[in-house]
């Protein structure tokens, strides 16, 4: 029998965030890199009214791993 790698999921509540998202999820993909497991980052946008919803529109086109909920 195969052993699975769980799935690490990650939510990640963000709020007019612009300034911290790209540089956060860069980091967050590293330590999440580094640990071995699958995983999912899930950005909750929580009504943000700067450029953070975009940004997050950008980071789940290149990165498969991540979603977004806007709320």
């Amino acid at each position: 029998m195969e052993e699975q790698v769980p799935l690490l999921s990650v939510v990640v509540l963000v709020y007019n965030e612009e300034a911290v998202v790209p540089d956060f999820h860069r980091r967050l993909s590293a330590v999440l890199s580094s640990l071995g497991a699958r995983a999912e980052v899930l950005y909750v946008n929580d009504g943000s009214t700067d450029r953070t919803p975009s940004l997050l529109q950008m980071l789940r086109a290149a990165d498969q791993v991540v979603g977004v909920l806007d709320l």
